[in-house]
């Protein structure tokens, strides 16, 4: 079958090389041109209108398009495309949305027949071109039908069916709470090295070397950090502050959602770097823009919005 693809920014360009390296027939569309040809002299079908995405799928039992957009424009993107496609139809939506706005959208889908899918993808740029970790929700008919789509999206055993609609966005709004929770832990405990590194002559890179081999606290996180801390000695380029990332809205709502202190603590703390720079923030800035290119401020900048991903 053939798969639509909306969305060739960081994660949905790597997305689509992976598809296609599995043996995936994707048409891709971006209103980003260079993007799309790029994609194209990859091995997919790079097109550059919706309509003619559409139409490269004729012929399919029913057309399955993959949005992979920003959570801003998505109700653009839904605009355009959901009057032109017909019962039976499935979207699905991999970016960072909010469960409640899901639930709606299916719901309006459904109305007219067409089926709404919520996948959460986790494990940032690099894991969307190799392989990422999948939370979906939606009809399970539809996950048992498209299970081969999301298995080769994602790393061996990196995906599951989570629930109803909403529940794959739900489930990767929660755990990026827990995410911003562990960051801001990591740079807490890191701003504490690097107080007490003259008293004790404190190696930093041979601590995050040690932290990685074996330690409880070993993750993805610290191991970003230590591949930022070595592109930027101390992360001596970068300011202290965190800019602010398009879920910050949503991570206000689930702090609400369910007694979370660790996510209040690091939503609170990420405002506060904007106007008073600290080191535990060089380090969520650094892990950040290592797993998802985020935006750093630099020393030499001003500013403090980032389109997080």
């Amino acid at each position: 079958m053939k798969i639509g693809f909306i969305g060739l920014g960081r994660m949905g360009f790597g997305m689509v090389q992976l598809l296609t390296d599995k043996g995936h027939d994707v048409v891709a569309y971006d209103i980003n041109e260079k993007a799309v040809q790029e994609i194209a002299n990859y091995g997919a079908q790079g097109v550059n209108t919706v309509d003619q995405m559409l139409s490269a799928l004729d012929g399919e039992d029913h057309k399955f398009v993959w949005i992979m957009v920003q959570r801003g424009i998505v109700q653009t993107v839904l605009d355009d495309l959901q009057p032109r496609l017909a019962e039976g139809d499935i979207i699905v939506d991999g970016g960072n949305t909010f469960y409640k706005e899901t639930i709606e959208r299916s719901k309006l889908a459904n109305s007219s027949g067409i089926s709404y899918m919520d996948v959460g993808v986790s494990g940032g740029v690099t894991a969307a071109r190799n392989g990422a970790c999948l939370m979906i929700g939606g009809n399970k008919e539809l996950f048992d039908r498209y299970e081969p789509i999301f298995r080769d999206l994602a790393q061996k055993d990196g995906y599951g069916y989570m629930g109803e609609s909403g529940a794959g966005h739900l489930v990767k709004g929660l755990h990026n709470g827990i995410e911003y929770g562990m960051m801001q832990a990591i740079g807490d405990g890191f701003e504490a090295i690097m107080d007490q590194k003259d008293s004790f002559n404190l190696q930093p890179t041979e601590i995050l070397k040690v932290y990685n081999h074996g330690s409880i606290i070993e993750s993805a996180l610290t191991r970003w950090l230590e591949k930022a801390w070595h592109e930027d000695d101390e992360l001596s380029q970068i300011a202290g502050s965190v800019p602010t990332g398009d879920t910050a809205d949503e991570m206000k709502e689930l702090s609400r959602l369910s007694t979370n202190p660790s996510l209040s603590m690091s939503i609170e703390e990420r405002e506060k770097s904007q106007s008073t720079p600290r080191f535990a923030a060089k380090a969520v800035a650094a892990m950040r823009n290592q797993f998802g290119g985020h935006k750093l401020i630099l020393n030499s900048e001003q500013g403090n919005k980032d389109d997080e991903q």
